[in-house]
């Protein structure tokens, strides 16, 4: 059996055969389950479509994250012919693709097709990714970042490490951690690396911000520290851990 055997020169062009028929599975059950619910999901669609009319972030569209993804949502939006039920599909691509990109890792790590199946089905089908991803918001997208990121680490391509934990950030500005971790363990290990990696990741993020911070200064600090600093908290994050812990242990 292909699964039972290390992968070596023989069957390189099938080792990736499980993530293929995974993510085949995952999209179809997704497909058959297609709709609209309440969600902010339709907020960002509807964001993506002022976008489109000219209208400006942090200006005309009140907005408490970094900008990327309300960009990248216009794209999604021409992409899926402006449908807002495909739009709710894009999330489970992304994952699809951050899924292959697990494979890839582990795969290269451990040359085991077994093993980096096992790893790859706990990431597509743990509850919290199951859950999640049936909206999008950006999180998965962001994720997708982190670990093309990470990759690239492993791969000692490090202004491409820099450039990928940059679009995680500016997509969704709480995985701050990761680019705080990749810099203590470059720090620690590869000093040499870190130059490349911090000109990338901040050369990125100030190419990405830049158009807010020139066109509408006020309401990017206004909408993203103001608003955050005064609002009140809508869900309490320990009653979400605990949730989680108790579906995905």
């Amino acid at each position: 059996s292909i699964l039972s055997e290390p992968i070596d020169d023989t069957i390189n062009n099938m080792a990736f055969i499980p993530v293929i028929i995974a993510s085949l599975l995952f999209l179809c059950v997704r497909l058959m389950n297609l709709g609209v619910w309440s969600s902010d999901t339709n907020i960002y669609f509807y964001t993506a479509y002022q976008l489109l009319q000219g209208k400006v972030l942090y200006q005309d569209i009140f907005f408490t994250n970094l900008p990327l993804f309300p960009y990248i949502s216009t794209i999604y939006f021409f992409l899926v012919g402006k449908n807002l039920a495909l739009y709710y599909v894009t999330a489970s691509v992304e994952v699809i693709v951050t899924t292959f990109l697990l494979y890839k890792i582990v795969i290269d790590k451990t040359k085991d097709i077994f093993i980096s199946t096992l790893c790859m089905l706990a990431y597509m089908t743990s509850f919290i990714v199951l859950s999640t991803s049936l909206h999008q918001d950006g999180v998965h997208l962001a994720a997708m970042f982190s670990v093309a990121g990470y990759y690239f680490l492993t791969t000692k391509k490090y202004s491409l490490s820099g450039l990928f934990v940059a679009l995680s950030f500016v997509t969704k500005a709480y995985f701050v951690p990761i680019f705080f971790a990749f810099s203590i363990f470059l720090l620690s290990k590869k000093r040499k690396a870190v130059i490349p990696f911090l000109v990338s990741f901040l050369s990125t993020v100030l190419v990405i911000i830049l158009p807010s911070l020139i066109l509408t200064q006020h309401g990017f600090i206004n909408d993203l520290f103001h608003y955050s600093l005064i609002r009140a908290q809508q869900t309490s994050k320990s009653e979400m851990f605990l949730f989680f812990m108790s579906h995905d242990y």
